[in-house]
């Protein structure tokens, strides 16, 4: 058996304990080891806004060369390793490492940082509670809550919340 199946296994035959804060840590621990072992997240996907390309990378088959790397491929590393030197970073560290979106959203651009922190605090944030489990896919950490994932942001990616 992998280690994530062993840990997925452990993690659900788990005792909850008697308190209530013992049962919600269990769930909790539950809850990330699927989010982790399946690669889907929690919470729901909200419409976007602004409809317009601007800062967005245009994702195409055309032309490509198939002896040589997938574009996309390259295009999405190339982003995680820019997400965590930028100072005023563009890029969401939080889309870029769900692998359920498509590969425009993963790559989207915003204006200034305040724009990516408006996005953080209304799409990923909002949905994070104060003793929630919350993974961070690129570093594949878990964060205790609200507050570690606000201080994850800002220390590891530079993004302000």
């Amino acid at each position: 058996m992998r280690p994530e199946q062993k840990e997925l296994v452990e993690a659900t035959h788990t005792p909850s304990g008697q308190t209530l804060e013992a049962k919600i840590r269990c769930r909790n621990r539950v809850i990330c080891v699927v989010i982790t072992y399946c690669g889907i997240g929690e919470g729901r996907v909200l419409p976007s806004r602004d409809k317009r390309s601007h800062g967005r990378i245009a994702v195409s088959g055309k032309g490509r060369d198939d002896h040589g790397p997938d574009p996309v491929t390259v295009a999405l590393e190339a982003a995680k390793v820019l997400v965590y030197k930028e100072k005023g970073p563009t890029k969401c560290f939080v889309c870029l490492g769900d692998e359920s979106l498509p590969a425009e959203q993963r790559l989207q651009s915003f204006s200034t940082s305040t724009d990516l922190s408006k996005h953080f605090k209304r799409r990923h944030l909002k949905y994070v509670g104060e003793a929630e489990l919350f993974t961070c896919r690129l570093c594949l950490i878990c964060l205790d809550g609200k507050m570690h994932v606000q201080r994850h942001a800002i220390e590891i990616y530079g993004t302000v919340s």
